[in-house]
């Protein structure tokens, strides 16, 4: 018997969850990373 979350078998959940969390990470990164900062006039 396959546990499922969300609908979904655990491990596509798995994987789902992973690529939203990664995402989301960079994302932060990208945002609070100085060198991506408009401001700079070069």
């Amino acid at each position: 018997m396959t546990p499922y979350v969300l609908g979904m078998p655990f491990n596509l959940f798995w994987l789902v969850m992973w690529v939203v969390l990664i995402s989301a990470t960079m994302a932060v990164i990208y945002r609070l990373d100085p060198a991506n900062r408009e401001e700079q006039s070069s």
